[in-house]
């Protein structure tokens, strides 16, 4: 009985949190498009949200194979389904 109760507001938890999930996977998605080694992309656990606007880190390599550390926002399109991003450059992070 405790499982059940547990397993059904788990999934209402898991299913609220659902468009926020879709949004940071087209950003994903957006942000790896933009590097020299995708493979080694990773976000940083700090953002900024305003309703479907995002500021995101995240760390990958350079063509080097030197980590970096960048920084932007990324917009989600109306209809949910794509995302763009804009990458700060240094002089404004």
């Amino acid at each position: 009985m405790i499982a059940a109760l547990g397993a059904i507001f788990g999934g209402i938890f898991y299913l609220a949190g659902a468009p926020l999930r879709n949004d940071m996977a087209l950003c994903d998605a957006a942000i790896m498009a933009t590097l020299k080694a995708p493979a080694t992309y990773r976000r940083v656990p700090s953002s900024e949200t305003k309703g479907s606007l995002y500021r995101l880190e995240y760390d990958a390599e350079n063509s080097f194979g030197v980590p970096l550390r960048g920084q932007g926002y990324c917009s989600i399109s109306e209809d949910g389904t794509s995302a763009e991003w804009l990458d700060l450059p240094d002089s404004l992070k």
